[in-house]
């Protein structure tokens, strides 16, 4: 079997704070929903999906080697700079990053305290500096709106001058289409802007070309090269102007980013087609939102950029760039125009574009002007072959029927993987994402709450699926007794379109009244709380044709044993295949290392029964069972470590297996257990 190259990103984002710096995580979280994967406002169309990870322990070591770029963004506030240790370990970071001369990485350290700047070395870097802006909100827009313009120039690393020197890589420019009879005097205004309070530069109009130069090749060149974005000024004369379609058209055929300001306030007589596909924002008048409109474009240049260097990654680790057509946007009718041109006009290819997949409206529309086409994303690529023999148009196929039990639950250990709970919310999305896309039917239990999971399952099942057949998508959600009594009537009726509830009665012999909630407040009821939730997952273990396991607590958790490890171990047992996702801690982890015949201190009886509830429910268990049944860690682990790494059984090598175990990439996670699982289905 060919061995699996490992996945490196094109970029990595690191957040680093003070562990006493109160605020730092609520920037963190900021950052990381502006250039990862933000799914709190919406799931369908996201930000860059760059990765970024957190930091505020100085025993982390960060490689240098595990991307092509990294970015360091540093919160600089008081108790940074009087900790030592904090000064030692960036003046090392730093000096780390200076003897690479490459140019390929780069620290930048942000300003919250006025003295920031009496780290030793560090000042001299050019800080983001926020300490001397008031307003939170405003503070957050300038240190997004730096960090994103720094990141692309890191990106593109273009010199001013020459690569011998060292001198900071040339701004990225934007050019501004707009009419002039209606869109002048904004333009200026945003030209005035970008002059005066940013690093920018902007290709305004014929007033920015030299004399005796051709007014129509200046404007080509300009949106060709690749630190060009175009943003588009759309009043109501806009589409009646034949330059302004033109530059549309231009920036689309050369694949440059475009970003839309809606201005109009009449109508239009008839609306340029070809304005879509793209990010838009209103306009309301003030010049304050200026910054938003420069930020917007910014993460729209940097997607791009992002995009086009993890695609050429990507085809190459997966060798498979002869056979794919690139693009760096969501294709559309208009990407019709490029293929053909570069491709001829084929019968047969597969079209690889950004995460996440299109809806199923999009792609009926595509596949109706090529039905063998096959439009694929980054994270499909393993399964790229399967997708390939499908006979027919439809592209939600290649797991068809397969059942898929999805675990992804919070660890406490979480932020020593330079993680947080946002991070958990994005893993189960995409992997619900994927797992619906590809024809997969989602079984798992839990979260009901308002907002919750099941309600982004829902709006992914409402995407991905025509209204017609929805009903054959819908998640089976696992319920054991007496939880799921708390689960309302008026719940199941609102979530019905989407959810099979899978109620589990109460344990045989259990001696009490199943239409009655049981608290878990003394040993006895802890007991039966125990045997109701293993009677859940054996029922669900029956269900399912392979399980996935992600995090898990190891403590404060009301069944026989940590939740995942008992999912883990009855998988083995019966033979289902099974992949362990060790990137985030918890519970995974640890039976993994259990696999690996190690002996993990969190699945031990020493550890465990170091809390008094459960070891008091553990003595009241065992009492009263078999042998065979009783609580037993030793017995689990000898199981694990016997059964190894080849018992996993899911369509994966060992060596795929290891990367599943370490890898902290969400798309990489998602790849393989595809992989996996398209193996075993075509079997």
């Amino acid at each position: 079997m060919q061995t699996q190259k490992r996945y490196q990103p094109s970029l990595k984002i690191y957040v680093m704070w003070h562990p006493n710096y109160k605020e730092g995580q609520m920037y963190a979280d900021q950052i990381y929903a502006n250039f990862g994967r933000e799914i709190q406002n919406d799931i369908i169309y996201r930000r860059p999906g760059i990765p970024v990870y957190f930091n505020n322990d100085i025993d982390k070591v960060i490689d240098l080697n595990e991307a092509k770029h990294i970015a360091i963004l540093v919160l600089i506030d008081d108790e940074m700079v009087v900790d030592s240790k904090w000064n030692n370990y960036l003046v090392d970071l730093w000096n780390e990053f200076k003897s690479r001369k490459d140019g390929m990485h780069r620290i930048y350290p942000i300003s919250i305290s006025k003295n920031a700047f009496q780290l030793e070395e560090i000042s001299s870097i050019n800080y983001i500096r926020l300490h001397e802006i008031d307003s939170e909100e405003k503070k957050l827009k300038k240190l997004l709106g730096n960090a994103t313009h720094e990141i692309c120039r890191l990106l593109l690393s273009r010199p001013r001058i020459s690569t011998e020197t060292e001198l900071s890589t040339a701004p990225v420019s934007l050019f501004l289409s707009h009419a002039k009879k209606d869109g002048s005097e904004l333009a200026k205004a945003i030209k005035n802007y970008i002059h005066q309070e940013t690093p920018l530069k902007t290709f305004f109009d014929a007033t920015d070309i030299a004399s005796g130069y051709s007014f129509s090749s200046e404007i080509n060149q300009s949106i060709k090269i690749k630190e060009t974005a175009l943003l588009v000024l759309q009043t109501d004369t806009y589409s009646s102007r034949d330059w302004c379609r033109k530059e549309v058209i231009q920036a689309k055929l050369s694949n440059i980013p475009i970003v839309v300001v809606n201005l109009i306030t009449t109508g239009e007589e008839r609306s340029f087609p070809y304005l879509g596909n793209v990010p838009t924002v209103r306009w309301d008048g003030s010049i304050e939102m200026i910054q938003d409109i420069i930020n917007i474009t910014l993460t729209e240049i940097l997607r791009d950029l992002y995009t086009k260097l993890h695609l050429e990654s990507l085809t190459n680790i997966y060798e498979v760039s002869d056979r794919v057509h690139t693009l760096a946007h969501h294709p559309e009718l208009m990407s019709f125009v490029k293929i053909i041109e570069e491709e001829g006009d084929k019968d047969l290819l597969t079209v690889l574009y950004p995460d996440p997949p299109l809806g199923y409206e999009e792609l009926a529309l595509l596949t109706s002007i090529k039905p063998n086409f096959k439009f694929l994303t980054p994270t499909m690529l393993p399964i790229l072959r399967y997708a390939e023999q499908e006979a027919s148009s439809d592209q939600l196929e290649i797991l068809k029927n397969t059942k898929v039990g999805l675990s992804i639950s919070n660890s406490s250990d979480l932020m020593s993987y330079g993680l947080n709970n946002m991070h958990l919310e994005d893993a189960f999305v995409e992997f619900s994402r994927y797992l619906l896309v590809n024809g997969a039917k989602l079984l798992y239990g839990g979260d009901l709450r308002q907002g919750g999971f099941t309600e982004i399952l829902y709006n992914l099942v409402r995407n991905y699926f025509p209204e017609e057949v929805q009903s054959a998508h819908k998640i089976d959600n696992y319920q054991a007794w007496p939880i799921y009594l708390n689960v309302t009537t008026s719940i199941r009726a609102e979530l019905n379109k989407v959810v099979n509830f899978k109620m589990i009665d109460s344990p045989e012999n259990s001696q009490v009244d199943p239409r009655e909630f049981l608290p878990p407040n003394c040993k006895e009821n802890r007991v039966i709380w125990a045997n109701s939730l293993t009677k859940m997952r054996e029922e669900m273990n029956n269900d399912l044709d392979a399980r996935v396991l992600i995090g898990g607590a190891v403590q404060n958790y009301k069944g026989k044993y940590p939740g995942l490890l008992e999912e883990a171990y009855i998988a083995l047992r019966d033979g289902k295949p099974l992949y362990l996702l060790g990137g985030f801690g918890g519970c995974t982890k640890a039976v993994i290392e259990a696999l690996l015949g190690n002996k993990p201190r969190e699945l031990t009886g020493d550890f465990q029964m170091s809390n008094r509830e459960y070891s008091e429910m553990v003595q009241e268990y065992n009492s009263k069972s078999i042998d065979d049944e009783s609580i037993d860690y030793d017995k689990v682990l000898n199981f694990l470590k016997e059964k190894g790494i080849s018992s996993l059984n899911n369509g994966l090598s060992e060596d795929e297996n290891l990367i599943l175990f370490n890898s902290p990439h969400i798309p990489e996670m998602i790849s393989l257990v595809l992989k996996g699982l398209a193996k075993i289905a075509n079997e």
